[in-house]
């Protein structure tokens, strides 16, 4: 999940395949067969890990109910996951554009 909530919202053909390879390197044992990870864009990894998750939970057993994550609120997710976008813009605020986007104030 920290994995993909790190990873970028407009990637280059580089960082798309680099975490294809990680992907593969990190959760293969842990993935279905045949899975295609979206890879355009953070939103789409962070909610295709995150029900990849809560499948693996499923089938391993219901003790695991706990750590279930709603995976339809991905600012929910992001937050949880992903970087502290507070402690960065008290660090990087001055860097003009860098957090006009609203989801990251």
């Amino acid at each position: 999940m920290t994995d993909a909530a790190f990873y970028y919202d407009n990637p280059t053909i580089h960082e798309i395949r680099q975490m294809r390879f990680n992907v593969q390197r990190k959760y293969d044992d842990l993935l279905e067969d045949n899975y295609r990870p979206p890879l355009l864009n953070r939103k789409d990894l962070l909610v295709w890990a995150c029900e990849q998750h809560n499948a693996y939970l499923n089938k391993n057993g219901p003790q695991h109910h706990h750590l279930y994550d709603d995976c339809s609120n991905y600012a929910q997710l992001l937050n949880k996951y992903g970087p502290n976008y507070d402690v960065l813009k008290s660090k990087l605020g001055y860097v003009r554009g860098l957090f006009e986007d609203e989801q990251y104030t």
